[in-house]
């Protein structure tokens, strides 16, 4: 479920609390282990540091998230993702963000593919006893050249389930 937009007003206009949430949802990964000598590490600011100073291995907290790979504050990415979980227009989305076009649906394409990812594919039976299932494939679209030559030449042909005189 979606939470209303007071709920989450704080980590929208708050770096800080922002980082908060994504680390607390799971939006970006939690504190890790060094990677060079596996001691714990600390945040400072938007990056991992290693407790053994001398060591000096530091990550980035957005690395490998959504949060990566752009300049946008995180705040604004938060913000594009909540208006695209609400089904706002992409209009609606750059007026809110002030973010360009080409932005919003650099991100609206990136959200759908992260949703369309932790969808779980059942292989499990359809129907029932006493159920009647319906399965039809439909293709939609202008026919090409060639399909409307072979209709002309033909008097009548079915192609894709529709039929053409």
């Amino acid at each position: 479920m979606i939470p209303p937009l007071l709920e989450i007003i704080q980590p929208i206009t708050d770096e800080e609390a922002c980082i908060g949430f994504s680390i607390e949802h799971g939006l970006v990964y939690g504190q890790p282990r060094c990677a060079r000598c596996r001691k714990s590490t600390y945040r400072h600011g938007r990056v991992w540091r290693c407790t053994n100073h001398p060591c000096g291995w530091s990550k980035s907290i957005f690395k490998d998230s959504v949060f990566g790979n752009t300049r946008l504050l995180p705040q604004v990415v938060l913000l594009i993702g909540y208006l695209w979980l609400t089904k706002c227009s992409h209009t609606s989305m750059q007026l809110i963000t002030g973010c360009s076009s080409a932005t919003i649906t650099h991100f609206a394409g990136l959200f759908r593919q992260l949703a369309a990812n932790e969808v779980e594919e059942d292989e499990g039976q359809i129907g029932g006893e006493n159920v009647i299932v319906e399965i039809d494939e439909s293709k939609f679209g202008k026919p090409t050249l060639r399909e409307i030559r072979a209709v002309k030449s033909v008097k009548s042909r079915e192609i894709h389930g529709a039929n053409f005189p």
